[in-house]
């Protein structure tokens, strides 16, 4: 009898392995095709260029197409604005799935201002050479190597182009997570101003799985950031905007959000009440989370514009 309860448990076992073993690899397949859509976002144009800039104002503008090389070897591409000899130079960091030219109208004002201007387009995104985004891990790096790069530039006659002891990094959304935690790795960094901006990479990624459902499901939320740390060999979500901010040592820090950010309004609040001083918070009616067009992109820029006027001085 014994016997026969046993081969009835292991035909009926066998009979379900296979089937636990095709659920197995669907997740496995729908866990991967989400981690790629992640970690693979659809490159958008760019909605205007520097050339055709000057041609729609009919002015001129001083600028650049750059190459420069990441830690990890690969290959960085950005505009390069020129403005005064000697100014301080801003990174301007786009957010995810956008690219350098939704940053251009910031750029362009800041460069009449007399600063000099980098807009990069992140890993991932844009014209970068690189088909992926770690969401934030390796960008902090790129961002590092960028700000090197603009040490090196030079004027005509072999002098220092750029202010190298004080640089400013503006972001926005993946862009700003990474000008956040770059700043603490770099002390020439004087002035960080970043919209809706939240502590981990993992909070985007929850964020973005979230969007894809219209809904929050914890599960896929834990199966995808598994699948995340093995696709990036454990370097995922490894720094923290908080713990970047307790690395701060007298870098003015704006923090502008808008309701329109949603959750990264609320997490953007948050890390301002643990961010160290110097420090402000800007609460607007439209920040850049959203699209700006016209007199809203005006205001937003211009806001922008006031806020390193005042703690980044062209002229110390």
């Amino acid at each position: 009898m014994a016997v026969r309860q046993r081969n009835v448990v292991l035909r009926f076992a066998s009979a379900l392995l296979p089937m636990a073993v095709g659920v197995l690899v669907v997740f496995g397949l729908f866990e991967g095709y989400l981690v790629y859509q992640l970690t693979h976002p659809k490159r958008t144009k760019e909605e205007v260029s520097p050339q055709q800039y000057e041609i729609l104002t009919g002015s001129s503008l001083p600028w650049s197409q750059d190459e420069w090389e990441n830690p990890d070897g690969t290959k960085a591409v950005g505009w390069f604005l020129r403005g005064v000899s000697g100014a301080p130079a801003i990174i301007l960091n786009h957010g995810y799935g956008k690219n350098r030219s939704e940053l251009l109208s910031l750029g362009v004002k800041l460069r009449e201002a007399g600063y000099h201007v980098l807009l990069p387009d992140l890993r991932g995104h844009g014209m970068s050479p690189v088909s992926w985004t770690s969401l934030g891990e390796y960008e902090r790096d790129d961002l590092l190597a960028a700000i090197k790069f603009v040490k090196t530039k030079r004027d005509g006659q072999g002098h220092p182009l750029v202010d190298g002891d004080r640089i400013g990094v503006y972001g926005v959304s993946l862009g700003g997570y990474v000008a956040l935690t770059a700043a603490a790795q770099d002390p020439a960094v004087r002035a960080v101003v970043v919209d809706s901006v939240y502590p981990t990479s993992d909070s985007l990624t929850r964020a973005l799985v979230g969007e894809f459902f219209n809904m929050e499901p914890p599960l896929l939320n834990h199966l995808v950031s598994f699948g995340l740390r093995c696709y990036f060999l454990n370097r995922y979500d490894k720094t923290s905007a908080i713990a970047a901010l307790g690395g701060y040592h007298g870098q003015k820090l704006w923090l502008v959000t808008s309701g329109a950010a949603g959750q990264f309004e609320h997490s953007t609040l948050d890390l301002f009440k643990q961010a160290p001083e110097p420090k402000e918070l800007s609460r607007l009616d439209r920040s850049r989370i959203s699209r700006l067009e016209g007199p809203d992109q005006d205001l937003y820029d211009a806001r922008i514009v006031s806020y390193f006027r005042k703690d980044l001085p062209r002229e110390q």
